[in-house]
């Protein structure tokens, strides 16, 4: 569908199914530009909730947990306790999470490599964001790379939105810590 979008020779597979240029070329873009939209959008599909492991030492500062965020962690989406409240909390070096609290879970986005469990309107972002990734090598155009990097930014914010709408952000409430801070 990118290589479509993007005018370009439609290929089988990526390498080492094939080894065209057009495979090369999908092959050198597609990981990133999937990353990208799953870590700058929300998306259902991806979105995960677990319990943290606790680390034994904590970096310097004002928290006095730390934990380690998973490994297949994409896009913070809240931290909340037991009671539903929002904790408190700061994401360190995007790899720990710290806190004052012993008890919450996550709730992220979790990255998706296999692409049966992507979500259809993400698949439609996705290609706009390959197609236009790939679009100077295939066509010279600065006008069909310029638009198809402007529907590929369309796309991808009005699939997240809707799919957001599929399934509504649990809200947490606020502790009042938290708001005696605001």
């Amino acid at each position: 569908m990118a290589l479509d979008l993007a005018e370009g020779e439609t290929i089988t597979g990526l390498p080492p199914i094939e080894d065209s240029s057009n495979a090369r070329l999908c092959d050198r873009h597609y990981e990133q530009c999937r990353d990208e939209l799953q870590r700058g959008f929300r998306w259902n599909f991806n979105r995960s909730s677990k319990a943290l492991a606790l680390l034994a030492s904590v970096p310097e500062g004002n928290w006095t947990y730390a934990y380690q965020l998973p490994t297949d962690y994409m896009k913070f989406y809240q931290f909340v306790g037991d009671n539903n409240l929002e904790i408190p909390y700061e994401i360190y070096e995007d790899k720990q999470l710290l806190t004052n609290d012993t008890t919450g879970k996550i709730v992220y986005g979790k990255k998706i490599t296999d692409s049966v469990k992507f979500d259809t309107l993400y698949i439609k972002a996705l290609s706009f964001t390959l197609a236009a990734r790939m679009s100077p090598k295939l066509t010279n155009s600065r006008t069909k790379t310029a638009d198809l990097e402007q529907k590929a930014l369309a796309f991808a914010a009005s699939g997240a939105g809707v799919d957001a709408q599929d399934s509504p952000e649990e809200k947490a409430e606020q502790s009042s810590w938290l708001n005696s801070r605001i």
